[in-house]
Formats: structure tokens, sequence, C-alpha cells
């Protein structure tokens, strides 16, 4: 995708930052003021909420005379002022703020256990960083009350590594769950971790229960997952984020990038470079980036990006959505086969694909287990040029997808789907596959087509990178009146579907993860030609 587009979608969106220069220091006092005075009215439905703010970096316990996030975090644990800060109160959930000169960073030299409901806001200003020999969890989230809640926004998490082996209490270097009600995060950066940056093994801590987690506007990059004891076990997966029984999962406008087995080394990571998860009831995934993740495993497990199994037994099924969102580059080896590049369900898992791009390379999609998902008016994308390895999608083990209304395409040979006996994949109809390939089971509304005729990945709008079909794709207005009929108002990007595609007459929908709109799209047309695009 061209730095151009990059440019326009962040301008779009408001990610660009302000050319304007910073406000003289009685100003920046005066904002600081405004800011919490906003934070405290927004928390006013909660009881009584105390506001503790952090002025100093150091990573302290003393009376020196100022407050540390390390007293704060005790104030509001304990209802008591430690040092300079504000005594928590017992009646409702703290706000701990920071009011520093400027940004900076907190050596974390040992871990933060929070054990009373507060709200971490950092404002933009403050980066953890685990200090060398340092806390092995940069924070702990173990609540005394399960009801109690947890959210951090707004602040980075970065280095935290823990060298205490690979078993499963272990996990989560950034960000340990023990127990807690519902716990948020928003804007917050968790970058270079190991051990899994983010993370709750329900087993590890018997009697403790997280109910829900909800990332928001998140970035992680570059964490790591754990290694397995030598080259023959495997570590427990889930880079970025690793949860077991959690009931219900969240993750909203986020980027995954380069997560999981982030050196390519031959070291068994586990399942799920960016994401695993395992016996949830619902795991909700939109308008999120997953971009060059990868797994590496000796269980025969594969998911580069995602990976969701269910509860093993009984009818119970983890429930995952996966809805307008792009998955780019994922790479899965299990055994040294490339297996669930981007997403992998295992063991009575189900999923619904809605409104997603896979830009990708071999096996994609990977069901197995009794586990089923259906695709739905998504883009399966090939990038291989020469003879595939695997197919882009699979079932095993009684494992089923259905997909309707999707593009599945390559221009390399080879199958592009692959079932044992005791699967299947099925089409459902409005599908467009290439003419030459015969490994799909094909509906009598299914299509052969030569060429997608799409632009390249890239920003045109909404908050993932897509691929617009040109204005001569045979995805637009093809078909018919399906996505009205099935309540699909909106495409990957947010834009209306379905729309007519030359402004006039009636409005059909496209195939695929993208409507094309004569109001919107133009531009990006001229724009690529400007910079010398050939189609």
């Amino acid at each position: 995708m061209t730095n151009e587009l990059r440019t326009h979608a962040r301008k779009a969106h408001g990610t660009t930052r302000s050319a304007s220069p910073p406000p003289a220091s009685g100003q920046a006092s005066m904002l600081r003021r405004v800011v919490m005075t906003l934070l405290l009215a927004a928390l006013s439905p909660m009881a009584q909420a105390a506001a503790i703010i952090v002025n100093t970096l150091d990573d302290e316990m003393n009376n020196d005379g100022d407050c540390s996030l390390r007293e704060a975090v005790a104030s509001a644990n304990y209802n008591l002022g430690y040092d300079a800060c504000t005594a928590g109160d017992s009646s409702g959930w703290d706000v701990i703020l920071f009011a520093l000169p400027g940004p900076g960073e907190i050596p974390m030299s040992q871990n933060l256990v929070i054990t009373q409901a507060v709200q971490i806001y950092g404002g933009d200003l403050v980066t953890l960083r685990r200090a060398p020999k340092g806390a092995s969890h940069m924070i702990v989230v173990d609540m005394a009350n399960p009801g109690h809640d947890f959210g951090l926004s707004n602040i980075a998490l970065v280095d935290g590594n823990n060298y205490d082996g690979w078993n499963r209490d272990n996990a989560g270097s950034a960000v340990q769950l023990r127990q807690a009600d519902q716990v948020t995060f928003s804007n917050v950066t968790f970058r270079n971790n190991a051990q899994s940056a983010l993370a709750h093994f329900g087993g590890a801590f018997p009697g403790k229960q997280v109910n829900s987690v909800r990332v928001v506007d998140c970035l992680f990059e570059r964490n790591r997952a754990t290694t397995g004891t030598g080259y023959t076990g495997s570590g427990h997966g889930g880079g970025a984020i690793a949860l077991d029984r959690v009931d219900n999962v969240t993750v909203l406008r986020s980027t995954f990038r380069k997560n999981g087995n982030v050196d390519d080394l031959p070291f068994a990571y586990g399942p799920g470079g960016a994401i695993r998860v395992q016996r949830a009831n619902s795991i909700d995934i939109s308008d999120s980036l997953f971009e060059q993740n990868s797994a590496r495993t000796r269980s025969h497990n594969g998911g580069g990006a995602i990976s969701v199994e269910g509860p093993y037994s009984g009818t119970t099924r983890a429930a995952l959505s996966v809805r307008n969102s792009t998955f780019v580059l994922n790479r899965s080896y299990a055994d040294g086969e490339l297996l669930g590049t981007d997403i992998e369900l295992v063991s009575k898992a189900q999923a619904i694909v809605v409104n997603s791009t896979f830009y990708t390379a071999d096996n994609s999609l990977r069901v197995r287990g009794e586990s089923e998902l259906y695709l739905l008016a998504s883009t399966v994308f090939d990038i291989v040029v020469a003879p595939r390895i695997a197919g882009l999608i699979r079932t095993e083990a009684y494992g089923r997808i259905s997909m309707q209304a999707s593009l599945l395409f390559s221009y390399a040979s080879g199958p592009l789907c692959e079932h044992n006996s005791i699967g299947y994949i099925r089409s459902n109809g409005l599908n467009l596959f290439p003419s030459s390939d015969q490994s799909c089971e094909r509906h009598s509304l299914d299509t052969g087509i030569e060429d997608p005729r799409l632009l390249p990945l890239g920003y045109y709008g909404g908050p993932v990178p897509v691929m617009l079909p040109r204005p001569d794709s045979p995805l637009i207005d093809s078909g018919g009146h399906y996505c009205s009929n099935i309540s699909i108002h909106t495409d990957a990007r947010g834009l209306p579907r379905p729309v007519a595609a030359s402004g006039v007459g009636p409005a059909l929908c496209d195939l695929g993860a993208v409507e094309w709109n004569p109001d919107h799209d133009p531009i990006w047309i001229d724009r690529l030609f400007a910079d010398g695009f050939e189609g």
C-alpha cells in the first residue's frame, strides 16, 4: 500500500498529529486540570470515585513528598493516602491520573498488584518499562472482590519479560489477569513483551475468575509467546493475548503486528501467534488488523493470527465473530506444515467471519475437531504465484466450513479447498472462484472467473486496509439483494451496502468484503494512476 494512502487514511480518521506548538507551561497545567475534571465528570455515575494524581516517574514507596504510581495504587488498594497521594475511596472505584511536565518512563522494578477497582489513565504521557531484572509481571490484576473492575488507558507497556519458565502461572509479562469482573484496555500500546503481553489462565489460579476482557484501540507489536521446553515441547501461544476460561472477549479497532514467534526461531511457541483463546463463551473481533504474526507448534496446532479452542467436552461451543477485519501475511508452522496461517478453530468452536479480507499465502483458514466456520461477504486472496503448498481453506476431523457471497481466489495452481472424508467445505452460493479450480463444492449460483480485478491492498477509507474492486470488477453488483436480505448494511470500511455501481438504477450487492461506492471511490483510482499504477 502506498504511503499516500496511509497518510490520507490517517487524516480521514483524525490520527495525524497537529503541527501546532505545545502550550506554555501555564496552559498545559490548565489543560491537565480540564482533562481531569472531564474524566471525573465521566466517572460521575460511579459512587464517589477518588482521583489520585501521580506527579513523579520514580518507582518508589517512601515519604519524600510526591505521589508515584506504586504509591497511588497502594492508596487505591488500601483506601489510605500513601506519601502525598490522595486516599482511595472504599465506596466506589478510583481513578489514577498523571500530572507530569512531559512524557516519560517508569522503570518497573516489582510487580504492581491491583486489588481494588481502579481506572489508570496515562494521558499518553507514560510508558511502563520493565527495569533490568525487574518485575516478572508489570501489572497484576488480582481483585480481592471478584466483582470489581479494572481499566487501563492511554499508556504504553514495553519490554516486559519473565524468565521463570513456561508454566501458565507465569504468563502475562505486561499484564497478568488473575481475578476481576470486567477488564478494559483502551488506547494501550503493548510492545516487545514476552510470555504473552496480556494473559489469564484460569486453571493456574484455582477459584479465581476473569469474566470479561475488552480491548479497544490498542496496538500489540512484537510480543512473544512462551517457548516450549527445547525442541519438543510447545509453549502456551498467544504472543499478544492468551486467555483461558474468560467468558467474554472483545477486540475492537486494534492492530496486531509481528506477534508470536517474532524472530522466526525454531523453538515451539504454541498456537495463536497474536491471540489464543480457550474455553470462552464469546470472542468478538471487529475493525482490527492482523499483520505478519506467526505461530510455531509441535502439536499440529496452528493459527498464525488467531487460535480459538472450545470446551473439549459437552455441547457448549466457543463462539467467535470476526467482522470488518484484515489479515495480512500471517504464518503458522505446525510440525513443518503451513496450517491455519490466519485463523484456526479447534475442539467445538464456531465462528462467523463477515466483511473481512485475507491477504494470504497458503492455508488461511483451518477448522477441525467438530468446529465450524461460516465465511460471509469476505475476500480471501492468495498472493502465491508458484504452486501452493496447501489449500486456502482446510477442514479436518469433523470440521466444517460454509461460505457465501465471498471471493476465494489464487493465480497459483493447486486446490483452493482441502477437506478429508469426515469434514466438509460447502458453498451456499454467490461465491467467486478461479474458473480452473474444481476443489470446492460449488453451488449453482457460484461463478468461475479469470481475474477479480482488485486494486492493491491499501487504505481506501475505513480503519483497516482492504482490496477495493476496480470499476470493471466481476464482484460489483453480482450479489443481487443478498446483503439486504440478511441485514448486512455496511462493507468492511463501514460504507453502505448495497450501492448502485453507476450511482443510478437499482442498488445491488457486491461480492467480497468491499462495496464499490461511486460517490467515494473514484478518488482512489485517480490517486493510484497519478502514482504510476498500471492495472
